[in-house]
């Protein structure tokens, strides 16, 4: 049988046992993947590459460690590798891979890049990609993927969200905690999951609360953990899961756990929540040991400790749990397939420790990843689908070869037994309830010797029991015998070594056939019983049956028996059929109408012209019969779902021939063999593990031959099957989840191998910001600059950055920021990180001015308000700026405009400095000088004292020069310098004029400048008589 319905069936006991009963089927999380979170602004990486952000949390199990990279489903797996790359294997039935088909894969197959955290969940996948945008694909039944989405499955990423920085997907409905730290769920509400009255819909994404730091998604349940450390949770109930102290559920966020908390993990039913000091809290269902508290028992509906202390981290999937502390990993709880990564497959109630070095574990039902800090990925359990990243299969599509010298072989529901030419007995596949009689629970994937006195003679196998018959006559048994399936009381429901069965042996056993709860078995031409008799399957026996029973006296002279779920058939030495049990699909045959028979029934059945029928071989499971009659027609009755019984139809009423040329049959659950005359064999129904043996997957509703003339008898399992050939060798097909094929090769591997070894390990900072060291540079063609460019923060892991230029036929710009002016115009430079962000340079390319001259070359010499214009010539007179720039040293004394004016202001001497605009380093300097205004003389008279003259004051003068000549164009000679701004001090008398000759006067004024008289035009000259 494939694990995938072994875990459904044994999840739906397990349910009843609990009493479940909620109007619904129970949901089990097959495979639920913790939520795994680094939760820092970062996500992790071997190599150096740039992650999105991630709000942060204690669930990394070391600073620099990260727990997002590995996920699993039911029966699949991801896996982020060192480069960011996607990779997923396994089941893609529901295009869970994310492939675009339903093709599943057991290498591994690329899925898309650049992606940081992921999450996974029966045959659900999320993925959030470095910018923080959500991916979804796989099963949307219940809208857990999207509403958006009306197909019941996704086979390609769709984008959900964005700005996201965590995902948890449940059974049904998922939760996301967005970047701003708003909780978000969305899908079924069911039990109120996502905090609000519950109903059937699909819903869309809903708000659960703001200020979160943390999400889980259990079965039909929600934890959130607050921003203060609070744990608040919704949904369903009734295992205690959300440790409020009762068992109902909750429609709104209640809070659970006052302050402390750091992280929360959700199983199918239980949950885990990581304090800020380093305990681990557990809460739920107990069945598997998964809250780690020492017992097994219902589980709490109270948080409890667990006895690890300083943990960093916390895992949880499906019923299995674990813990990094101090470096080292715990796992605890359900471990039927190896899940826990300890090497066996042995239940733990308590945190065992694994190793040192993990990074995270990834559980499911029956499989899980490990994350190492050196990048190393390591499988273990089944690899139902190739979900173990390996060509390890659970799948033998074809008969193999298993055992030589076998004259016996029984194929139980999971397990196989054999016996050889020498007595003795070999057994295989699962051990989980000690059917093999190794005295352990481990699974063998071989055939392995079982210690017996005497030498076996006979061996039978069921769901998880095993019978066997030795030589002196005794009987053994051993495996589950917690609805007494072996025949007799034991001190525990569980024996895993030889134990004989007084109330067997001695007797001569042909055939036992073994069922779930129940047993009969063929002995001396009598049929005896006993387990758990219902709808009269064990006669008018009791309820329970703990020791073997005759059933009935009617049945006497019995040559074969079979059994189903619920009926049993017998036949005669003459080739009668008797039947008992259920008769709901008619599985009993003939012309029987009871629904149920507890007295054993002689059943007529006959051919198509109403000609009795009689048998020869009988075989029956579930709720069918097959059998041969004496001419080799093979005939068949009852349920036929799978086509194990070579029709079309879904049920045959009454016997219809399905085969010829027979001589035995077989039948499991889901298919069903019949050997011919000549020794061919051939198979019918369902084929999902290759237990057809035609070397596909693909269901047949006829029987068709896959040996040609060489078997004896046959076996059929679960949804696996073995043959012996003329020459005793055995060969095996189908499912090889636990070894059951006995090829070495079995899907269950319970020791760790490393199947990846560059997976994404180590938390990485992302870039902040980063900046240039210029926003703006000019450049003339051919000339070169170096721009510098700076991330943020310091230890961002990836500051890695890319250059590029908006025209490169203006400037171009190499990866190491180095920019190079090409020709005259603009160009844009920008710096980008691998996350996006950009800085930018504006550069301005332009062919400057190399030299130019003015007019006036360098001095001028001005009157107070005079003005004039400075005049240039440039070179080259192709260069594309010729602005000049004009300033003025000081601007009391002269100022200039942009177009080179310049204007007098005071008396004075002021630079005119002129420098070219596109080539700073050329400049001209103009000397102007402002000269006081000119004197007006007031007063001229000759008298007897001499010449007097008077005048008024000049602006801007510090002083004044009077002069006289002796002709009206002799020299000039300064007769005093009066030094004053007093108007009363401004006159002169020349008392060395000569009476009677004539004189010509005239008066400047000056300022003194650094030492230096500077000197006004001269006032009118006077021409005046001395007396």
């Amino acid at each position: 049988m494939c694990i995938r319905d072994r875990v459904i069936r044994l999840r739906c006991r397990q349910a009843q046992r609990l009493k479940i009963n909620r109007g619904r089927t129970p949901r089990y999380m097959e495979g639920v993947s913790m939520n795994k979170k680094a939760k820092v602004i970062a996500a992790s990486l071997c190599a150096a590459q740039v992650i999105t952000m991630i709000p942060l949390s204690a669930a990394a199990a070391e600073p620099q460690l990260s727990t997002t990279t590995i996920a699993v489903g039911e029966n699949h797996s991801l896996v982020i590798k060192s480069d960011m790359s996607l990779w997923a294997a396994g089941d893609n039935s529901k295009g869970q891979l994310g492939l675009g088909s339903s093709k599943s894969s057991s290498n591994g197959e690329k899925v898309m890049d650049n992606i940081v955290y992921v999450d996974a969940n029966e045959d659900v996948s999320f993925a959030i990609d470095k910018n923080g945008t959500l991916y979804g694909w796989g099963d949307n039944s219940e809208g857990q993927i999207t509403n958006k989405v009306s197909a019941a499955t996704i086979s390609n990423p769709t984008k959900i969200l964005d700005n996201v920085a965590q995902v948890s997907t449940g059974d049904g409905h998922t939760v996301a905690l967005l970047e701003d730290g708003t909780a978000v769920g969305w899908g079924s509400n069911e039990y109120g999951e996502l905090g609000f009255s519950t109903n059937t819909y699909k819903n869309s994404v809903t708000e659960l609360m703001k200020d979160a730091v943390d999400v889980a998604a259990g079965d039909g349940f929600t934890l959130v953990v607050s921003k203060d450390g609070a744990v608040y949770g919704c949904g369903n109930n009734d295992q205690g899961q959300l440790g409020t102290g009762n068992y109902r559920d909750m429609t709104w966020l209640t809070v659970v756990i006052e302050s402390g908390a750091q992280d929360v993990e959700a199983g199918d039913e239980h949950s885990i929540v990581l304090m800020s000091d380093g305990t681990v809290k557990t809460a739920g269902s107990n069945d598997y040991g998964q809250l780690g508290t020492d017992y097994y028992n219902g589980g709490s509906a109270n948080f409890g400790n667990v006895s690890v202390k300083g943990a960093s981290a916390v895992f949880a999937g499906g019923n299995s749990s674990g813990a990094i502390a101090n470096g080292v990993l715990y796992t605890w709880g359900s471990n039927e397939s190896g899940q826990l990564h300890n090497g066996n497959t042995e239940d733990l109630n308590y945190p065992e420790k694994v190793t040192t070095g993990a990074v995270s574990i990834a559980f499911g039902h029956h499989h899980s990843l490990m994350l190492r800090n050196n990048g190393n990925i390591s499988s273990v359990g089944a690899g139902v689908s190739g979900e173990l990243f390996s060509t390890t299969s659970s799948i033998v599509a074809k008969p193999e070869y298993t055992l030589n010298n076998v004259t016996v072989f029984s194929a139980g529901y999971d397990h196989a037994a054999a016996i050889d030419t020498k007595g003795t007995l070999y057994t295989w596949g699962n051990n989980d309830k000690g059917q093999l009689g190794q005295g352990d629970y481990n699974v063998r994937s071989v055939p392995t010797k079982v210690k017996l006195t005497y030498e076996a003679v006979n061996v039978w196998c069921g769901n998880k029991a095993t019978i066997v018959q030795t030589s002196d006559g005794k009987v053994y048994v051993f495996g589950d015998n917690s609805n007494y399936l072996l025949g007799m009381k034991t001190r525990s429901d569980i024996v895993n070594t030889p134990t004989e069965n007084e109330y067997l042996s001695g007797t001569t056993i042909d055939k036992i056939e073994l069922q779930n709860d129940f047993a009969i078995a063929l002995i001396g031409n009598q049929v005896w019983g006993w387990g758990i008799n219902s709808v009269g399957r064990l006669s008018t026996c009791g309820s329970t049956v703990k020791y073997p029973e005759v059933l009935s006296d009617k049945l006497v002279s019995i040559s074969d028996i079979a059994a189903g779920d619920s009926h049993c058939v017998a036949i005669t030495d003459n080739g009668d059929l008797y039947g008992w049990g259920s008769n709901s699909v008619k599985q009993l045959g003939g012309d029987t109408s009871s629904r149920v028979v507890d007295i054993p029934e002689l059943i007529n059945i006959t051919d198509s012209k109403d000609n009795p029928i009689s048998l020869v071989d009988i075989a029956a499971d579930g709720s069918h019969t097959i059998a041969v009659a004496n001419d080799g027609t093979v005939y068949a009755w009852g349920d036929n779902s799978y086509g194990q019984l070579g029709d079309n139809s879904s049920r045959l009423k009454t016997p219809s021939k399905v085969y010829g040329n027979s001589s035995y049959v077989y039948s499991s659950q889901k298919f069903s063999a019949v050997i011919t005359e000549a020794g061919d064999i051939s198979l019918s129904g369902s084929n999902s593990c290759g237990q057809l043996g035609d070397g596909s997957t693909k269901t047949r509703n006829t029987f068709a031959r896959i040996t040609n003339t060489n078997v004896t008898s046959a076996s059929l399992g679960g949804e696996f099957a073995g043959y012996i050939s003329y020459d005793s060798r055995l060969y095996c097909w189908g499912d090889n989840t636990y070894g059951q094929c006995g090829n070495g090769k079995g899907g269950l591997k319970s020791q760790p191998e490393t199947v990846i070894r560059d997976g994404l390990c180590k938390q990485l900072v992302q870039a902040a910001s980063v900046s240039l060291d210029k926003t703006d540079i000019t450049l003339k063609p051919n000339a070169t600059a170096k721009l510098t460019a700076t991330v943020a923060p310091d230890n961002a892991s990836n500051k890695d950055v890319t250059w590029s230029s908006s025209d490169t036929s203006v400037a171009t710009v190499t990866n190491t920021g180095s920019v190079k002016a090409v020709k005259n115009g603009s160009a844009v430079i920008t710096v980008k990180t691998d996350n996006g962000l950009t800085a930018q340079c504006t550069v301005t390319v332009t062919t400057p001015i190399s030299s130019f001259s003015v007019k006036p070359a360098k001095t001028k010499t001005m009157d107070i308000d005079g003005t004039f214009t400075i005049t240039a010539k440039i070179y080259p007179a192709n260069c594309n700026d010729k602005t000049l720039l004009y300033s003025s040293s000081n601007e009391d004394v002269a100022v200039v405009d942009e177009n080179g004016t310049v204007t007098a202001v005071s008396a004075g001497t002021a630079k005119i400095t002129v420098t070219a605009k596109s080539n700073p380093a050329k400049t001209r300097t103009i000397t102007v000088k402002v000269r006081p205004a000119k004197p007006v003389i007031t007063y001229r008279k000759a008298t007897t004292d001499g010449i007097v003259l008077e005048w008024d004051l000049s602006d801007y003068a510090d002083g004044y020069q009077v002069y006289r000549r002796n002709s009206a164009k002799g020299k000039g000679k300064s007769l005093t310098d009066i030094v004053s701004d007093d108007p009363d001090d401004l006159t002169f008398t020349d008392s060395t004029a000569v009476k009677g000759k004539v004189y010509y006067y005239y008066v400047k004024s000056y300022v003194t400048i650094d030492g230096k008289k500077l000197y006004s035009k001269a006032s009118k000259i006077y021409k005046i008589k001395a007396k």
